[in-house]
């Protein structure tokens, strides 16, 4: 099977073998004598860990494909920095790409392809769900309407 391209750049796919790299260090409270230090660390994250919030019904050789709109499961290097970040108050969160190929869309975000820019150790928001596609209240997942709040038709008392 040949390799699948997007603007003769690979995709990026659980199997494809892609890293992020931090271009900026985590900084990180580290515990030290006599009080915590924030010591800078560098960052990597790789696909081969597992992609949260991949395509739903589009894979690549079988493979789950990272979309601006996913993310990596992790990045590595900040764990010593047990007190967290001292931005994102995280240790080891997601990798999301804010930036793939323009002019090739996976069901609704541009495909990751090597080189595309992003973010690392993406900060957790306390409530929010596990998915992007549950985001927006009462509707399904995929956008299907969900339960509302306002009974039968007609009924109402």
């Amino acid at each position: 099977m040949a390799k699948v391209t997007a603007l003769g750049m690979d995709t990026i796919t659980e199997k494809s073998g892609h890293q992020m790299t931090g271009m900026a260090v985590s900084v990180c409270l580290t515990p030290a004598a006599p009080s915590p230090l924030p010591i800078p660390y560098p960052t990597m994250g790789t696909v081969a860990e597992g992609i949260i919030d991949p395509c739903m019904r589009t894979k690549i050789e079988g493979a789950k494909i990272l979309t601006v709109g996913g993310c990596m499961k992790a990045c590595h290097g900040n764990e010593p920095g047990t007190l967290k970040e001292v931005v994102s108050l995280n240790t080891a969160g997601p990798c999301f790409p804010w930036l793939g190929a323009p002019n090739v869309f996976i069901e609704l975000g541009m495909a990751g392809i090597t080189g595309s820019m992003g973010q690392m150790n993406k900060s957790i928001t306390v409530g929010a769900g596990t998915t992007a596609s549950g985001v927006g209240g009462a509707g399904g997942g995929g956008g299907g309407g969900g339960g509302g709040g306002a009974g039968a038709p007609g009924g109402g008392g």
